[in-house]
Order: C-alpha cells, then sequence, then structure tokens
C-alpha cells in the first residue's frame, strides 16, 4: 500500500533514512512536521514509564502522491514497544489518504492520551508545536471510541453490540452521545471526527 500513497520505492524506505519522505512532503509541512516531531519526543520522554503506553500521536500533513499532487495525509503512530529504558524500540506506523475529508488547511497534531481520556491539538508557529487551546475536544469514553471505531468500518448497531456482547440499546445511546458531544448530523461526520482527532485508527 505504501506506493499508492507516494512516489517512493519500498526498497529506497525500508532501512533507509526518513529524509526522502521528507523531500516528499508538502514545502510548507515540512518545517512543521519537524516541529510536531520535536515536540513529540520531547513530551514523551518527559511521561513516568507508565503513561507512556497510553499516548498516541496523529500528524496530518500533505505528502506528494504517485500522481504527484499533494494529497493530506494522517500519520498515527499506533502502537509501540519500550525497551528496558523506557524508550521506544519499535512502532507501528499508519499513513492514511485522508484527502477525501480534508481539503484545507493546515498541518497540525492531536495527541489522543487514554490515560485520561483526553485528546489535544497542536498547531506550528515560529518552528514550534503550540497547543490549541481554543478548540474544545469532546470527551469520548473508551467504549465510545469501540463504538466509534465499528462505525467506522461499516458496522450496524446489531453488528456492534454482537460484537462487544452489549444490548443493541446499548449501542444505540453510545452513538446519541457520540453524535452530541462533537455536535456532528450524520455517523459519516462522527467517522471524519474520530479520524481527524485520532480516534480512528
Amino acid at each position: 500500500m505504501f506506493e499508492k500513497i507516494v512516489p517512493i520505492k519500498m526498497e529506497d524506505f525500508v532501512n533507509h533514512s526518513p529524509e526522502i519522505l521528507f523531500r516528499n512532503t508538502h514545502p510548507e509541512d515540512v518545517m512543521r512536521l519537524f516541529a510536531f516531531t520535536n515536540h513529540w519526543i520531547s513530551f514523551f520522554m518527559s511521561l513516568p514509564a507508565e503513561r507512556k503506553m497510553h499516548v498516541r500521536p496523529t500528524i496530518y500533513i500533505r505528502l506528494l502522491s504517485p500522481e504527484k499532487l499533494y494529497k493530506w495525509v494522517m500519520i498515527q503512530y499506533a502502537e509501540h514497544l519500550l525497551d528496558a529504558d523506557g524508550n521506544i524500540a519499535y512502532g507501528l506506523t499508519l499513513v492514511t489518504d485522508i484527502s477525501h475529508i480534508k481539503k484545507d488547511g493546515v498541518a497540525m497534531m492531536s495527541v489522543l492520551d487514554t490515560y485520561d481520556d483526553s485528546c489535544q491539538l497542536f498547531f506550528c508557529a515560529d518552528g514550534k508545536a503550540i497547543a490549541d487551546t481554543g478548540t474544545v475536544i469532546a470527551k469520548i469514553t473508551p467504549r465510545e471510541i469501540d463504538v466509534l471505531r465499528f462505525l467506522a468500518i461499516g458496522y450496524s448497531s446489531k453488528q456492534i453490540a454482537a460484537e462487544l456482547n452489549i444490548a443493541i440499546k446499548t449501542i444505540d445511546n453510545h452513538r446519541q452521545k457520540l453524535l452530541q458531544k462533537p455536535n456532528t448530523n450524520s455517523s459519516a461526520e462522527l467517522v471524519a471526527y474520530g479520524i481527524n482527532r485520532g480516534f480512528i485508527l
């Protein structure tokens, strides 16, 4: 799937410096990508060991596509394994084309923290990541995130109830709360919100 998103051969990327990826990042987003990455590393390293497994950053930037067009992508650091010193030894990174739901705007980063069920947005100013304190992000519970992720893959309330082993009415209640919290009008809007906030992997 890698070569369908960026104009880079897999063999030129695996086991090489990520510099080739930076060359294919939109010129306006390169410094923002560095700012977000530096902020994430500092933030992560400052956390106590028990918190590190609870945080996941997502970066939204424009990458050059194989068609030579810049498209919005979502880079999710979905999972990581820590070494004995609490540093990331291995990580699973997902890159998803989100150009069908994000057409404009600026590069940004979100950090999802399942320890306290929070999500913080960051923008870039003067080469530094700046927390967005003006945007209120709906507090979504871990169970609501489960429901949201099943909605994203097209499951009905009945199917979600079977997967989570709870009543259909309970799923419907979760769906209603999910629609209200971020003030969305449809499941499609809700899924787009979940993707943009990093709730959906």
